[in-house]
């Protein structure tokens, strides 16, 4: 006879091979979010437990409130970056939650959480600016994509900030690199890294990099290659791959 708890067993077992199958995605999450202050809403408590187990993977400074009421309480008295509410709850449900915290403010992701693939719930959430919709029980994949799209929002990736391998930050507006604090470069480094970045993970071979920098229609390779020397002494190889005898391409997280 098969037991809730073989099924039990075989959940925790591809939950565990989901992560690890998501454990490079999940890493780069974790650099954006565990330092961000989450208030997390939800007025059953085995829920509530169970949900904020998977959210500490992902940050560290975590509240929690029993209900609507609670939530607005603890919205108004301190500063979240994301707030997770379940949607159905007793004295002020998620929605109208939601809506009391869109008068105060328009900008901070809420995230709607629910038993049920409720299609006007769903209209609703669209109409008062709900960030994302998961459904009970979570799954994984769908917990990725959220959290990704809300590093989109807060860090503002999908516009002028692009993530880089080994925790560098290409801003593509004014064209500077960062980590932690902004790394010098001269001109043509500049030009170099741009190329690469704005070409999205293709491999750019010698000729088009010193056609793209020099201007010049007499190619020798020997100038990119001393100029990607000195550039690494300055940012190591972590994002910058090089294809011998071909070119080089830039590693993209987000």
């Amino acid at each position: 006879m098969i037991t809730k708890h073989f099924y039990d067993k075989i959940s925790i077992i591809i939950i565990i091979k989901s992560f690890e199958m998501n454990k490079k995605i999940i890493a780069n999450i974790i650099k954006y979010t565990k330092n961000l202050k989450v208030l997390f809403i939800e007025d059953d408590t085995n829920s509530r437990m169970q949900t904020v187990k998977m959210l500490e993977n992902f940050f560290d400074n975590i509240d929690t409130a029993v209900d609507g009421f609670d939530g607005i309480n603890k919205f108004e008295e301190n500063d979240y970056d994301i707030i997770f509410s379940d949607i159905h709850m007793p004295n002020l449900n998620g929605l109208d939650l939601t809506e009391k915290v869109r008068k105060k403010n328009r900008y901070i992701p809420i995230i709607m959480i629910s038993a049920y693939d409720n299609t006007p719930y769903l209209l609703k959430c669209i109409e008062i600016g709900i960030d994302g919709y998961l459904i009970k029980p979570i799954e994984i994949d769908e917990f990725l994509k959220t959290l990704e799209r809300l590093i989109a929002k807060l860090y503002d990736t999908s516009k002028e900030l692009i993530l880089l391998e080994g925790d560098f930050i290409w801003n593509k507006d004014i064209k500077k690199l960062s980590k932690t604090q902004e790394i010098r470069l001269t001109v043509n480094e500049t030009k170099f890294l741009d190329f690469l970045i704005s070409s999205n993970g293709i491999v750019r071979t010698y000729a088009e990099i010193d056609l793209f920098i020099f201007e010049d229609a007499d190619y020798d390779d020997r100038k990119i290659r001393n100029l990607v020397s000195r550039l690494r002494k300055k940012i190591g190889s972590e994002f910058l791959e090089s294809f011998y005898g071909e070119g080089y391409r830039v590693k993209i997280i987000l």
